[in-house]
């Protein structure tokens, strides 16, 4: 006699459907984890692309804003040379901070160069004064529309853009989202596939798309070829396209009966992204080209 596969796997073999669920929002929850929550974009002014990582240290916040943003939050080598030359900045200064970011250089003594000895200290003083200047931060994080398909990222942030403000309704957009009473996911569901500002073949794709926004999280990762361990770095790209947007869903998915957070919004880039590339590249394999 033979069994069915089910009943061949141990019970806790498949996680069950709440716990994809749970594991889902704790992936989109860890990724947004860079974007600090923002009020109302009528009233929201300032932009600190630290604002969400205040809990780290300067240094390594630095670096994720510059990996995931492309946003530098320190002067350039222009103005800080600018500065030394004004006196706002000394070589004591200087001194000072190479001692304490570089201590090995000081330890080792002075490096001979030719017939001449130099202290390091001085030779790294040297070229901040006068070094070739570094390249502006690049976003080091990227989806694979904007690797295989510019157009497709052009068109993907304005359909973000044109359904997130029709639910806001925050005076972003012309008309009031039909459906809102049944929050952003469902809502958006419905209504994408007559959305004429998409080609044919992609509202048809969006036909099939499931009833959780979870799901079509999961689908459309799956549909892109997206591995487990670089879920939650994909995630990132996508919050990172439309950064002040993503901000400001994570502020509203905090409010009771909002009817939108990140998962939601997420399902929508995701399985927009999907059902668009899925006209040239097949089913799992456009992460792995891009």
């Amino acid at each position: 006699m033979t069994t069915s596969p089910a009943t061949d796997l141990a019970p806790d073999a498949v996680p069950d459907v709440s716990t994809q669920l749970a594991a889902v929002r704790t992936e989109i929850a860890d990724a947004a984890g860079f974007l600090a929550p923002t009020w109302p974009l009528a009233d929201f002014i300032a932009v600190n692309p630290l604002s969400g990582l205040l809990d780290r240290p300067f240094a390594e916040a630095a670096t994720i804003a510059a990996d995931l943003l492309g946003a530098r939050v320190t002067p350039d080598e222009t103005w800080l040379r600018d500065a030394w030359r004004h006196g706002r900045i000394t070589d004591d200064g200087l001194r000072a901070v190479l001692a304490r970011r570089h201590p090995a250089a000081l330890r080792q003594g002075p490096l001979t160069l030719g017939n001449r000895a130099y202290d390091p200290v001085e030779l790294l003083v040297a070229d901040l004064h006068q070094g070739v200047t570094g390249p502006p931060p690049r976003r080091q994080v990227h989806t694979a529309a904007e690797a295989l398909a510019p157009d497709v990222v052009a068109l993907l942030n304005t359909h973000t853009i044109q359904w997130c403000a029709a639910f806001l309704d925050e005076g972003q957009s012309t008309w009031r989202m039909p459906g809102r009473d049944r929050g952003f996911y469902p809502a958006w569901r419905a209504l994408a596939t007559h959305d004429a500002t998409l080609p044919r073949p992609v509202r048809a794709r969006l036909w099939h798309l499931p009833e959780r926004a979870e799901h079509a999280v999961l689908e459309a990762l799956a549909a892109l070829g997206v591995p487990d361990n670089q879920r939650t770095r994909y995630l990132q790209a996508h919050l990172a396209c439309l950064p002040g947007f993503a901000a400001h869903i994570r502020w509203q998915g905090q409010r009771p009966d909002s009817g939108i957070d990140l998962v939601d919004y997420l399902a929508l880039r995701l399985a927009t992204e999907a059902a668009t590339l899925a006209g040239t590249h097949s089913h799992g394999t456009a992460w792995a080209s891009a």
